[in-house]
């Protein structure tokens, strides 16, 4: 199934590339990821169930955007994961686990 959805998600962090990110503060980074990144794979988590070694991938890449403003970029992470997901009124950017996401939507 890997091999079905890699083409998809390609695509989609494709977008990354086209982004000038390095000007923008975390949480600009972080709403790019949730307009943008987040409803662009909505259909395909309606239709597949996504394998978890992909769903990691795709994670790691954003976690990199949302750090350094690309996705081939690493640097030390000033917030924790688990921070980005919570809601923002809990003081966290909002954003959606990849694998919860896809299980809520099939």
């Amino acid at each position: 199934m890997k091999h079905v959805l890699q083409p998809i998600a390609d695509k989609i962090l494709s977008k990354f590339a086209k982004w000038k990110g390095k000007a923008l503060p975390i949480t600009g980074h972080a709403t790019l990821i949730k307009s943008v990144i987040m409803s662009s794979f909505v259909h395909s988590f309606m239709v597949y169930k996504w394998p978890s070694s992909l769903l990691w991938v795709i994670n790691y890449k954003l976690r990199n955007f949302l750090c350094t403003g690309s996705c081939q970029e690493t640097k030390l992470v000033r917030v924790t994961w688990n921070h980005c997901y919570r809601i923002s009124s809990q003081v966290g950017l909002g954003l959606k686990d990849l694998g919860l996401l896809n299980d809520s939507l099939l």
